[in-house]
């Protein structure tokens, strides 16, 4: 099986274990390397495309103390007028195109086959899906708001926790699963999947008052900036008492640090790449240095200049294909610990139990090759380039 590679592994053997083994660490450390880095950069590139499609609508978070509801209207409500009359209020303040509805968040003890863990409950309006980006199971034509009395909506990956209960203990009440949603993995919402969902008017699951008030608000992109947005509120608020959380800074910030992270992992690859094209090119030039007079006695026995080239060619190919399995099982294992610690910080469009994508792979393989063979080709046409009988005068 091995007669057609005979002649190849010859020549590798003629190199010395030593050198060979050299070759293959040092290539292997080169495709690790590559591959660990464009799965790195690959997962921080998806961070911040995840960021960028808030782009796509104009967002706001609007909070505040329900104790300071009285002052920050002036009277005029309180927390369950708010609530009631504060949607339709803002919206009248807003340019056309706004949708603003409010939401609760509040921590819960759930239990569920025995087993007690805490989550957040969300108590939202019923254009909180549409406006958060939620794909629910709900049948058509059905709002969170329609659900009845004592029903929760779970979360994918809460749900996962369950072991497919239909009834969910809710700070020691029974609560209804009556179906799950599918959440966006970006701010503001980053960990709604991980949470329940229950409609705006019930309360009956909250051990704590939640404390504060919050409203959602979206609209046509860039068209609203934040002090405009705090300049039409002004007019019925008294906007020193409210926070406000906006998608604009994080849009522009995620686009600066995407630019960065591209040529960070461009430039790293090709320094990675560069070094072991130049580690194997030298070991290369020196097998051929020390075969110059082989070369010589085959170039006179009829063996031509292309020839000298595709056997040395092909014994650069041979050594990076022994480093490719090495390399990529490697790069692989660096990959995923490398993960591991910064995991926490690219978590906008994450997908819980993936590993390393086959494009990452991909890509440092096809660049590892092209450097690979470019290096074996400068030793092989300086080698076919050399005149044989000067070798052979000299030797």
């Amino acid at each position: 099986m091995l007669l057609p590679f005979e002649p190849i592994l010859a020549r590798l053997r003629a190199f010395g274990l030593a050198r060979l083994f050299f070759a293959v660490v040092t290539l292997s450390m080169t495709l690790a390397g590559t591959i660990a880095n464009y799965a790195l950069s690959g997962n921080a590139l998806r961070h911040f495309e995840t960021l960028l499609e808030l782009g796509a609508a104009e967002t706001f978070v609007i909070s505040g103390a329900n104790y300071e509801v009285g002052m920050l209207t002036g009277g005029t409500f309180d927390p369950g007028a708010l609530a009631l009359l504060g949607p339709d209020m803002i919206a009248g303040l807003l340019p056309g195109g706004f949708s603003v509805t409010p939401f609760r968040a509040f921590p819960v003890t759930l239990e569920s086959g025995g087993t007690a863990q805490l989550a957040k409950a969300y108590a939202v309006g019923d254009g909180f899906a549409r406006q958060a980006g939620l794909t629910t199971d709900l049948p058509p034509g059905t709002a969170i708001g329609d659900l009845m009395q004592d029903s929760c909506l779970f979360g994918r990956a809460l749900a996962e926790s369950l072991d497919g209960a239909s009834i969910v203990w809710v700070e020691g009440k029974a609560c209804q699963v009556a179906g799950f949603f599918d959440a966006p993995v970006r701010p503001p919402f980053a960990e709604l999947s991980r949470s329940l969902l229950i409609p705006q008017g019930e309360d009956s699951f909250e051990g704590v008052d939640a404390g504060n008030f919050n409203f959602l608000v979206t609209g046509p992109a860039e068209s609203l900036p934040e002090p405009r947005l705090k300049g039409l509120l002004s007019l019925a608020f008294d906007v020193s008492r409210l926070t406000f959380w906006s998608s604009a800074p994080i849009i522009e910030q995620a686009r600066e640090l995407k630019f960065i992270a591209l040529a960070i992992s461009v430039g790293l690859s090709a320094i990675i790449l560069m070094i072991g094209g130049v580690s194997i090119a030298a070991l290369m030039s020196f097998s051929v240095t020390e075969r110059r007079r082989e070369i010589a006695i085959r170039r006179t026995l009829g063996a031509t200049r292309g020839r000298i080239v595709v056997e040395i060619v092909q014994e650069t190919a041979l050594i990076a294909a022994l480093a490719l399995i090495v390399g990529i099982v490697g790069g692989l294992i660096l990959a995923e610990v490398l993960q591991q610690p910064l995991s926490r910080y690219f978590v906008a469009g994450s997908i819980a139990g993936s590993g390393v994508a086959i494009g990452p792979i991909a890509r440092a393989v096809a660049g590892f090759f092209v450097v690979t063979l470019l290096a074996g080709i400068v030793p092989a046409l300086n080698a076919a380039r050399t005149d044989p009988a000067t070798v052979l005068r000299e030797s």
